[in-house]
């Protein structure tokens, strides 16, 4: 069996997205009858690559996807491509809906190629939905109820989200850490510079109530947010750091009060997974998907004065020790299993 990754929807303009790494280590390693060959394409997937060496599988890198040449297309999140050959298996993890729901937060033509993209691969067929909760795949099956044989809940981040306890950086002479005031008290928020995680929010929140609290920013720049990015440099009680290595990130998590998110909504923010792993607190605004993932292991909050009630609560948080655990992520077997027997529905590919 030959399997053809879509680079192009696997990485963004900074980098490979950590969330879009462990869905491939899924599929990868739930398909165990794999031929051996690697094909080190793209730059910015020579280091992504070199994790599959001992692999046995063809993971081509490439931007086209082959007539016959592949058995299986693995794509993240309808990144555009097409499937034509009615012979390939197409394996695609859906992150979220959102370019069709919530278009207002994205460009144009990163909806319409996420709608085309979505309607083809009805049309062609073979094709397995990988749903990062149950809350994504509801919302799938909203769109196209006849999609339910055809789609599965992924369940195994938090073993690879683990690894983050132990990383370590593989930067020379890293100074992120360095060049950061970490003396005060700070929370943590960590995401793309975009629309839909609703920075000018907890921004304006921070103005307008004279809050004394200090957030540092992890995120790179992102689209429709030339505003926000301004906004970030021109508040002296935030620090943005654009660029940051795992290790680095790992050391401003321990080192934070709490994690904090203002997303307007998400597919699962991983950020908040590697937060709750590493025991930190985490405070989120109140939504179906954080309820499903995290339970009652996150502060919730449903109006301003909520947030502005966690956020100065400072002493509150200091006395939470307790390490707290996902609700539900332990099921990476039967999550295993359910891609399996979809793939053996396919008879094809065995």
């Amino acid at each position: 069996m030959k399997i053809l990754v879509d680079s192009k929807g696997m990485h963004s303009k900074g980098g490979i997205g950590r969330d879009a790494v462990y869905f491939l280590e899924f599929v990868i390693n739930s398909l165990n009858n794999l031929d051996a060959e690697i094909d080190y394409s793209p730059k910015y997937f020579q280091k992504l690559s070199r994790k599959y060496v001992t692999l046995r599988g063809l993971l081509r890198f490439g931007i086209q996807v082959p007539k016959r040449k592949a058995d299986v297309f693995i794509e993240n999140n309808f990144s555009g491509r097409r499937v034509k050959n009615d012979k390939i298996l197409h394996i695609v993890r859906v992150h979220d809906i959102f370019p069709i729901s919530n278009p207002n937060w994205f460009r144009k033509v990163a909806c319409k190629v996420f709608a085309s993209g979505f309607k083809a691969s009805i049309r062609h067929g073979k094709t397995i939905y990988v749903c990062n909760s149950h809350t994504t795949r509801q919302k799938l099956l909203s769109l196209n109820s006849n999609l339910e044989n055809k789609s599965i809940v992924l369940h195994c981040n938090a073993e690879h989200i683990r690894n983050i306890e132990n990383v370590q950086c593989p930067c020379k002479g890293c100074t992120i850490l360095e060049n950061l005031d970490l003396a005060a008290p700070y929370f943590v928020m960590v995401g793309t510079i975009e629309p839909r995680k609703n920075y000018e929010f907890i921004l304006d929140v921070i103005r307008r109530n004279k809050l004394a609290i200090k957030i540092i920013v992890i995120g790179r720049p992102g689209w429709k947010s030339k505003k926000t990015q301004k906004l970030l440099r021109g508040d002296s009680r935030v620090d943005w750091v654009p660029d940051c290595c795992d290790s680095a990130l790992q050391g401003l998590y321990l080192k934070s009060i709490a994690f904090l998110s203002t997303s307007h909504d998400e597919g699962f923010n991983l950020p908040a997974a590697e937060a709750v792993i590493l025991g930190k607190n985490v405070i989120l605004p109140k939504s179906a998907i954080y309820d499903e993932l995290y339970g009652k292991t996150y502060f919730k909050y449903s109006h301003e004065s909520e947030l502005i009630a966690l956020l100065t609560s400072i002493d509150h948080f200091k006395k939470i020790t307790s390490k707290f655990e996902f609700n539900h992520f332990e099921s990476k077997k039967e999550s295993r299993n359910d891609l399996l027997l979809l793939i053996q529905s396919y008879s094809t590919f065995l």
